[in-house]
């Protein structure tokens, strides 16, 4: 996956979860047509401002997956 903060590069959501803040306790991601439209997303000022990585989702299976994975690693 592809977050705000992999400068482009895949991550691995065990990665994603490594990296989280220690006050967050859950994943953040945003649906959108491609990594442009999701950057420039107004919602990710809120996520920007307060340090978090989003995992941008820009793929129509993406939002399936997230349907069916309702957690990962505990």
């Amino acid at each position: 996956m592809k977050t705000s903060k992999s400068n482009g590069e895949w991550k691995s959501f065990a990665d994603y979860v490594s990296d989280m803040k220690d006050y967050q306790d859950k994943m953040y991601y945003i649906p959108g047509t491609s990594i442009k439209e999701v950057e420039a997303s107004p919602l990710m000022e809120k996520f920007t401002e307060k340090d978090l990585e989003v995992v941008y989702f820009i793929d129509a299976v993406d939002e399936y997956m997230v349907e069916r994975l309702r957690e990962f690693d505990g």
